[in-house]
């Protein structure tokens, strides 16, 4: 049996559904994040997980490791387990938000936007968590193409740190 670990979007996960012959093993998986949020340096706020009113497991596992910055991390540990990782980059289309002090002078952090992350940030902003910070919000497509090209150089070496390349 062939295992697999998954940093990638939920299609990657889904389509071992149809492995009706039982040829492949799916072990960690980890959704997927823009390849500028998965790259960029830990937040330098200390929020935790209970500081976001994720409404399941499974969005716990997904949407935290983004915003922590601990998606390598998982792959690391998890990484001499299986055989292959499979990686989708379909998660930089997601709009990504930039958080900042509050007189703009300082990065707090980069990450990506969708639609878990959208609701809790303003509960966090509501509930004072992110006091003195303001956020812009950017359509991912829509910035600069070397934004990109210098995150997949990151995220490539990062990758084959944990992975042979095959």
């Amino acid at each position: 049996m062939v295992t697999i670990n998954i940093l990638g979007s939920c299609v990657c996960r889904d389509i071992f559904n149809y492995d009706t012959e039982g040829i492949f093993s799916v072990g960690k998986y980890t959704n997927g994040a823009s390849v500028l949020s998965l790259t960029a340096p830990r937040p330098k706020i200390a929020l935790n997980i209970e500081d976001f009113q994720l409404r399941s497991n499974f969005e716990k596992r997904s949407a935290w490791p983004d915003y922590s910055k601990t998606a390598f991390d998982y792959v690391e540990n998890e990484g001499k387990t299986s055989d292959y990782l499979v990686i989708s980059l379909s998660d930089c289309r997601m709009d990504m938000a930039e958080i900042w002090n509050t007189d703009h002078t300082e990065r707090i952090s980069f990450t990506s936007f969708g639609t878990t992350f959208r609701e809790n940030y303003q509960q966090c902003f509501s509930a004072g968590k992110m006091k003195g910070t303001s956020v812009e919000i950017y359509k991912a497509l829509n910035l600069p193409l070397f934004f990109f090209e210098e995150a997949l150089g990151r995220y490539a070496e990062k990758l084959l740190s944990v992975y042979e390349e095959k």
